[in-house]
């Protein structure tokens, strides 16, 4: 059972994430990426993102391109979620 704190956290993150997907990384990727859901642990050192990619037929080429620009997209993510505080 999740905490109101990790629901928030979570929610967060999601926010988060589709902005910088939508603004940042989407000339990189190429596609539509929509963030459906993430999972915080309750110690919140672990976060499970989940997301689809609209385009059928690039998406491992799509996911490829993700986890090449993983290091830019946790930076991002640390920026925005620490600039919150």
């Amino acid at each position: 059972m999740s905490s109101i704190r990790t629901q928030r956290i979570a929610k967060l993150i999601k926010e988060e994430l589709s902005q910088i997907f939508m603004l940042k990384v989407e000339g990189e990727v190429g596609d539509l990426i929509t963030i459906t859901s993430v999972k915080v642990t309750t110690d919140l050192k672990i976060a499970r993102v989940y997301f689809s990619i609209f385009d059928k037929e690039g998406r491992e080429e799509t996911l490829a391109r993700i986890n090449n620009n993983k290091k830019k997209i946790r930076y991002e993510l640390a920026q925005r979620v620490r600039n919150l505080r």
